[in-house]
């Protein structure tokens, strides 16, 4: 498959249609799915890898938040956050 991917990466267009061709007789693929495959890259799965960051502020809101949420009847959180706007005071003056 590398091989061949390489050989049809560096051939003229009217070349790439006969490999195309060989490829899909032999694999049975689709012809659209063939030509991205053999247009795709060697590798997959090589990009950035993702780490989440562990959560200080859950932990400690959670409980808190746990208890605002039953005696609302377990509210999705769309519907949670004019509860607790109502609830909890803002700190700051200007945001209401």
């Amino acid at each position: 498959m590398k091989e061949l991917r390489g050989q049809y990466l560096h051939t003229p267009p009217h070349e790439k249609s006969r490999i195309l061709n060989g490829f899909v007789d032999l694999t049975h693929l689709n012809r659209s799915y063939a030509r991205s495959t053999l247009r795709a890259r060697a590798t997959q799965g090589t990009g950035p890898v993702h780490h989440p960051r562990a959560s200080v502020t859950m932990a400690a809101v959670l409980p808190a938040l746990t208890e605002f949420w039953h005696p609302s009847d377990r509210l999705c959180g769309k519907r949670l956050v004019p509860f607790l706007r109502r609830i909890i005071p803002s700190p700051d003056p200007g945001t209401a």
